[in-house]
């Protein structure tokens, strides 16, 4: 928990695929993410080789703790920063890897912290390896789930640009739906129960058209959700320097 929010026990956390770590260090990611005051970030898709120097420089001013592919690299790879010092020693198994996308998970603070990317293969076996792990948590504790689920939860709501239907079927939405009968609870969904909040695009035309699909997520337990923030901010800022809108940074702040 960060220090200067212990008087009103609040713990901020944001989730962001960063879509490699070579592109977000170069598109200045370092210097947008001090802006975000968050206690925990939650990264996905860091492309890297375990051992690859890039990630000290990412978790610059954390405790960190990444799940790296080796060789050829994973193109998935997800960690984990905090302010507060990580215990490792509470890692649960990385459950699925590579083929199927990855996981970690740690404790903090006496809260459970998952970094999650889930691929738009949505085996049977990825869904139930996260099932598993979850109900394997102490129920008493509570627990944070972050990533990038590549799954829609209300076709209207949460989606409106073209694809090819990954994560809208049912079979992609149920596991989703699962996780939520756990006691789970949507944190953007609890605060803004009608609106969009999408956090991917595919092109910069529909990212000024505001047409994205929210696929990015924080599912908690045992602790409040009071705050919100989607950073567009970050996606125009890619744009204006060459890139592409991709994903964007979610900030949830929660009360205990």
């Amino acid at each position: 928990m960060n220090p200067s929010n212990s008087a009103n026990q609040t713990i901020r956390v944001t989730t962001h695929n960063v879509g490699t770590a070579k592109k977000a260090i170069e598109y200045g990611w370092l210097d947008f993410a001090a802006r975000f005051d968050s206690d925990v970030i939650c990264l996905q898709s860091l492309n890297l080789r375990a051992g690859d120097p890039r990630s000290g420089a990412l978790a610059t001013g954390y405790d960190s703790y990444f799940a790296l592919g080796d060789v050829p690299p994973s193109p998935y790879g997800v960690g984990i920063l905090s302010r507060g010092s990580i215990d490792v020693s509470s890692e649960r198994p990385k459950t699925f890897l590579d083929q199927f996308g990855q996981w970690i998970i740690v404790k903090q603070g006496g809260i459970w912290f998952a970094s999650l990317y889930a691929t738009l293969t949505h085996s049977p076996e990825q869904h139930s390896a996260v099932l598993s792990e979850i109900a394997a948590l102490p129920k008493h504790e509570p627990v944070i789930l972050a990533g990038d689920f590549n799954t829609i939860q209300d076709l209207k709501l949460d989606a409106n640009q073209p694809g090819k239907g990954d994560g809208y079927n049912i079979a992609e939405r149920t596991w989703v739906k699962n996780v939520l009968d756990m006691g789970f609870t949507d944190a953007y969904r609890a605060l803004h129960n009608d609106q969009h909040g999408y956090t991917w695009w595919q092109n910069r035309r529909l990212f000024s058209e505001d047409r994205g699909t929210r696929i990015d997520l924080q599912l908690v337990r045992g602790l409040t959700p009071v705050a919100a923030t989607i950073h567009r901010e970050w996606c125009a800022h890619r744009i204006a320097a060459g890139g592409g809108p991709d994903h964007v940074p979610l900030t949830i702040e929660y009360r205990r």
